[in-house]
């Protein structure tokens, strides 16, 4: 008798939970949109909020490799400052490694930046 009672409130437990969830099948289906390229950020279509993502492992966008122009008349080692006007108003007046180093402290920065926009964002999740 006892294992016709267990049964009994198995069966009802199963009807319940699944009428609750053809019931609430309304919300919507990937409504977490990724925004960046990597993935770590997300727009939340429910709630029009911004999110954060977790993606297990490295990215796996591809890197190409940065491609130098092609040496110019202009960036010969003769060539001084003054020949090259529109140039050097480019770099400041620095060297090219110099400019390189600048570009790439710049390029570090705004991923830091970008780390701790996300890292402040909330998670995603389904939370009522």
């Amino acid at each position: 008798m006892s294992w016709k009672i267990a049964t009994a409130v198995l069966v009802l437990l199963l009807l319940g939970e699944s009428g609750y969830v053809l019931l609430s099948r309304h919300r919507p289906i990937n409504r977490f949109k990724p925004v960046d390229e990597d993935g770590y950020l997300a727009f939340d279509s429910a709630t029009g909020q911004l999110c954060r993502t977790f993606r297990p492992g490295p990215p796996k966008k591809i890197q190409p490799a940065p491609i130098k122009p092609a040496p110019s008349s202009f960036d010969s080692k003769e060539s001084s400052p003054n020949l090259d006007r529109i140039l050097s108003a480019i770099r400041g007046g620095l060297t090219e490694a110099e400019f390189d180093k600048k570009v790439q402290e710049e390029k570090d920065g705004n991923a830091e930046a970008q780390a701790e926009l996300i890292r402040s964002l909330p998670a995603c999740a389904n939370i009522r």
